[in-house]
């Protein structure tokens, strides 16, 4: 067991690159191949939360936890911070008994825009474009941008460094519409 040092966490596992934010902004080139890899984790270990029908409700590169680099290897990054996860009916947790943790404003652009409003309910959709902000972050190493404009598209300025069946998905993820976002298990097909 492991404190981060200035702040409240514990880690139970040393995670031997740190967190996905942490690899993605000190490593200049990496391979597109470890990059799918990461992506395929996370919505694997995402699939297994809506399954057991949990919201994670802070997905990012923050939360995720490099424990492999080489790509051939089974479990290559973990999920972190799950001190955010509730469980949830097929209605969402209301937010008169859990209060949004985020705006999608200023550095929270990785939550969903139906999270500001004032009657917001977590799904896993919800998850779901956040997932979507985290693929744009590992595929381009931009981790602090907001690259989603207000249709729920990635912007025209992104969509040359990513690959068009990865635009898609993404742009799926974030979908305006939260009835058209992809379930997890259909992401990992």
């Amino acid at each position: 067991m492991y404190a981060i040092p200035e702040s409240n966490s514990l880690i139970f596992e040393r995670p031997r690159y740190w967190t996905l934010t942490n690899y993605l902004t000190t490593n200049e080139e990496i391979n597109r191949t470890l990059m799918y890899k990461f992506c395929l984790d996370v919505s694997k270990a995402m699939d297994y939360l809506q399954e057991s029908q949990i919201v994670h409700r802070d997905l990012s590169t923050d939360n995720v936890f490099v424990f492999s680099v080489i790509p051939t290897d089974y479990v290559n990054c973990k999920l972190g911070n799950i001190c955010c996860c509730e469980r949830v009916s097929e209605y969402g947790i209301d937010a008169t008994v859990t209060k949004p943790i985020y705006s999608n404003q200023g550095e929270n652009f990785r939550m969903p825009p139906e999270i500001t409003s004032k009657d917001a309910s977590y799904t896993s959709q919800c998850d779901v474009y956040s997932f979507g902000i985290l693929v744009f972050h590992v595929l381009t190493q931009l981790v602090n941008t907001n690259p989603i404009g207000e249709s729920g598209c990635v912007l025209p300025q992104f969509i040359r460094q990513i690959p068009s069946a990865l635009v898609n998905i993404i742009n799926n993820c974030c979908s305006i519409n939260v009835n058209e976002r992809p379930s997890f298990s259909e992401i990992v097909e």
